[in-house]
């Protein structure tokens, strides 16, 4: 717990004279031994409590300052998982046209295209003919560029 060197010094000062204020009425006087006792023990539990209270404010200061560190990192939490967000659904859009790409090759080339190790594009189709697949291409040809505008447009 670091205190306030400047408030250190100050009570310090302060406390000395106390004690010196303390021990003069206490050498000069008859007053009881017990009453002088007392007055020491009060200039310490003075000195005590100032001490504390330094040590609470500075134990304050921490706090606030840990919580702000906190919220700043929470803030940052929260942006990035709206970046996240946002990554996942654009990964959704391009391995949707990566199908579609897949699939149109695949109409287009037929067997020639098709990577039997990758299976998870493999699209079957039954065998069209010449005009079928043209028109497919030309419909499907429009859907990815539909699709594609809006990410392209953002880059």
């Amino acid at each position: 717990m670091i205190i306030d060197i400047a408030q250190q010094k100050a009570w310090n000062e302060i406390t000395t004279d106390r004690r010196q204020v303390v021990e003069k009425s206490d050498s000069g006087s008859d007053e009881d031994a017990g009453v002088a006792r007392l007055k020491r023990r009060v200039v310490v539990l003075e000195q005590d409590a100032t001490t504390k209270d330094a040590q609470f404010s500075s134990l304050q200061q921490d706090s606030a300052l840990k919580e702000a560190h906190i919220s700043s990192l929470q803030a940052r939490i929260s942006s990035r998982d709206q970046i996240i967000d946002q990554l996942q659904g654009d990964l959704g859009t391009l391995m949707s046209v990566v199908y579609d790409l897949k699939a149109k090759l695949e109409k287009k080339f037929g067997n020639e295209f098709i990577d039997k190790e990758d299976e998870q594009f493999n699209v079957s189709h039954p065998e069209q003919t010449h005009e079928e697949r043209a028109a497919t291409n030309v419909a499907a040809d429009a859907e990815c560029e539909a699709a594609l505008m809006p990410i392209l447009l953002q880059n």
